[in-house]
């Protein structure tokens, strides 16, 4: 969300508003201050993508796990007791099983290779083969976020988002309010007091989805997904606003 002050140029199409009000606040009616604002949320706008990107490689880190353990209750029976993958380690130890045996000639030695066979044919089969693979690509894709330590960025750099960006909202406001003595009712203003509070229901979500509640955590997701949008949109209206800013305010 950029400076709020702005928008009054762009609404009211007159740059007194934007103007110090006689020096009674001083480098607060500056442009410096007026660029602190926008400068920061800019910031913030690039780590709302990145708090967002790791939350969501951490979700996916979560969800591997679940479908790692379905793959694996999904591999077949054999002789020996449950497949595992990798299947090519199985497969290897069963041929040298039948290696040795092929020179044993009981009836006993007969059936287990015929036994041992069939489950060469039953690991080799399309469908377990197509399991196995997705099994080590996960596996493989799990050990990659593992070493991510995405549940800390995501909190760190979410807990640094949301302290931060309200309290550049405040100032936004603030800094408004220092230059023209009241605050200016537009579409800015109304989408960035709805950023502000999308950051407190997201970040009220979090005790419950500690607990497993997974409501929560499609809450959170969603509040969040607004919120960006929302943001990026900021972007854009804020762009305008600065420009003028710059326009009509002087240093410091």
């Amino acid at each position: 969300m950029t400076s709020v002050l702005t928008y009054s140029v762009v609404w009211l199409g007159s740059a007194s508003d934007v103007l110090a009000k006689g020096g009674e606040y001083g480098i607060l009616e500056g442009r410096t201050a007026a660029l602190v604002h926008p400068l920061t949320m800019s910031i913030l706008f690039v780590a709302s993508l990145y708090t967002g990107f790791t939350g969501l490689q951490w979700r996916k880190l979560r969800e591997i796990g679940s479908e790692l353990r379905d793959l694996s209750n999904k591999l077949p029976l054999i002789s020996t007791g449950k497949a595992k993958s990798p299947i090519s380690e199985s497969v290897s130890v069963i041929n040298s099983e039948i290696s040795s045996l092929s020179s044993l000639d009981t009836e006993e030695a007969k059936t287990k290779i015929s036994a041992l066979k069939a489950d060469l044919t039953l690991l080799s089969s399309p469908a377990v083969q197509e399991m196995d693979a997705r099994i080590k690509e996960l596996t493989a894709t799990r050990k990659s976020l593992q070493g991510q330590d995405l549940r800390d960025k995501h909190w760190n750099s979410g807990s640094v988002l949301l302290g931060a960006g309200v309290g550049m909202s405040l100032l936004g406001g603030l800094n408004t309010y220092s230059r023209a003595g009241k605050l200016f009712p537009s579409p800015h203003l109304f989408a960035g007091v709805a950023i502000t509070g999308l950051w407190a229901l997201a970040a009220a979500m979090v005790p419950a989805m500690q607990k497993g509640n997974e409501t929560a955590r499609s809450a959170h997701i969603a509040f969040n997904s607004i919120n960006v949008a929302l943001f990026a949109w900021q972007v854009v209206t804020g762009i305008q606003i600065l420009l003028k800013v710059i326009e009509f305010t002087k240093w410091p």
